[in-house]
């Protein structure tokens, strides 16, 4: 049942499409693929273009984030497709469709998407929860990779089975990828305790896979940088016998010695939070660059 429930861009009509301005298009040109409208994608750069792959749409609990999506009347559904644009001729393309996973009982649905661009390939991590017709919850993992110029996609490496690719972060950090942070938590628990999560490394030149030591900063990192030489991960709180400790951490993984060195704490602002605080960084070369915003409840012309 659950492969009639995947919803795919080129399956349903939106009532908004993402594609370039009239204004912007050469004349004569125009937007080649209709892309749905989406949230929480993947989002890669290939050094020549920008590929988008999964995402959400439906209702989300702040009302002004709705992304219309055909078919789906209550709640959010996960979005199993992907497009190229390509800013030099300003234009959209879509990938060649997901293959299908082998039909089975119960209900199968998908719940998240995990992509990252690595020596010339996209590798993406598909995550279906799996309803069994006694109410059982579990989950399944489809590994693909595609190159470009290549009309299908083909098995990609599948990670070790106690490493999850459900809500993970995919990092490529040199010839290696890094799945960071996964959850076995599916949407349909009611409740979900588990331990320190388990993240890993995928060597493509050897089609192998290594186990990551766990940190306090990597269980929740908000987000990852690799700066050449170390992934740097961070964190509002660290996980604690005693629970959650709020503050700003920061740790950097050094693949070469497999080993987390704790860094300095980032600066907490005294401003008082009247929304939701965004986070996120980039390497300047020399520097890691931190920085924050908020999303004031509100249509976005009112932030």
């Amino acid at each position: 049942m659950g492969i009639t429930d995947e919803l795919r861009c080129q399956t349903i009509r939106p009532q908004r499409v993402v594609r370039p301005r009239p204004d912007d298009l050469a004349l004569g040109e125009k937007g080649d693929a209709e892309v749905c409208p989406r949230a929480g994608a993947d989002v890669s750069w290939t050094g020549t273009e920008l590929i988008v792959i999964g995402g959400t749409c439906g209702l989300t609990p702040d009302p002004w984030l709705d992304i219309p999506c055909s078919g789906v009347p209550h709640g959010s559904t996960s979005l199993l497709d992907g497009a190229r644009y390509n800013p030099a001729t300003n234009r959209w393309s879509t990938l060649p469709a997901f293959p299908r996973v082998k039909a089975q009982k119960g209900k199968v649905t998908p719940v998240g998407t995990t992509a990252v661009w690595n020596g010339g390939v996209l590798y993406v991590w598909v995550t279906r929860q799996v309803r069994s017709a006694t109410g059982t919850i579990s989950s399944e993992i489809q590994a693909l990779r595609w190159r470009p110029g290549s009309g299908r996609w083909r098995a990609g490496p599948l990670p070790p089975g106690h490493v999850a690719a459900y809500g993970a972060a995919a990092v490529s950090i040199g010839r290696d990828i890094a799945l960071l942070d996964g959850s076995i938590c599916m949407p349909a628990f009611f409740s979900c305790t588990v331990g320190p999560t388990t993240s890993a490394l995928f060597h493509p030149a050897t089609g192998t896979w290594s186990l990551i030591p766990s940190n306090s900063v990597l269980e929740g990192a908000r987000w990852f940088i690799w700066t050449g030489r170390a992934l740097v991960a961070v964190s509002p709180d660290v996980h604690t016998t005693g629970g959650e400790v709020p503050g700003r951490y920061a740790a950097a993984f050094d693949p070469a010695q497999n080993t987390w060195t704790a860094l300095p704490d980032l600066p907490v602002s005294n401003a008082q939070s009247s929304g939701t605080i965004v986070t996120g960084g980039l390497w300047a070369g020399s520097d890691l660059v931190a920085s924050d915003f908020m999303l004031v409840p509100g249509p976005p012309s009112a932030a």
